[in-house]
């Protein structure tokens, strides 16, 4: 039988620069996640609402395979996919290998190397459920 993977992103920071987190597959460090601030869930410039999520395979058309979020109260089209700064999300899921480095834009770095591991990490499953919520 093969079992949902159990994924979650982990809230390490709100700030008017971002919701930065970190993505855990099977409660193993997987990436880093950046998402647009708390903005109370405005269609591409919020971020997802904490809580829990159903996600499933889908093709999207600029950025080819991916997972979308479902039944965000409100919004659709919400994915994860590559890019470095806010400005890059619409109120997406950024994943990155590393958080930019201070003094520039604050965001995430090699978003493509950290989208290929998570596409890997969940090869054969086409739907997961998500959790989001805050560090204690």
């Amino acid at each position: 039988m093969n079992l949902d993977p159990v994924v979650e992103i982990v809230r390490l920071e709100e700030s008017a620069q971002g919701t930065f987190g970190a993505l855990r597959v099977n409660k193993q460090l997987l990436c880093l996640t950046l998402e647009p601030p708390e903005r109370q869930n405005q269609r591409d410039v919020s971020c997802i609402p904490a809580g829990q999520y159903r996600c499933v395979r889908t093709v999207s058309p600029r950025f080819g395979e991916t997972f979308a979020v479902q039944d965000v109260p409100g919004r659709s089209g919400v994915i994860f996919h590559g890019g470095n700064t806010v400005e890059d999300t619409r109120g997406c899921v950024l994943l990155g290998e590393r958080f930019a480095p201070p003094g520039g834009a604050r965001g995430v770095q090699d978003s493509k190397r950290a989208v290929a591991a998570f596409l890997e990490a969940l090869r054969g499953h086409d739907a997961f459920h998500l959790t989001i919520h805050r560090h204690n």
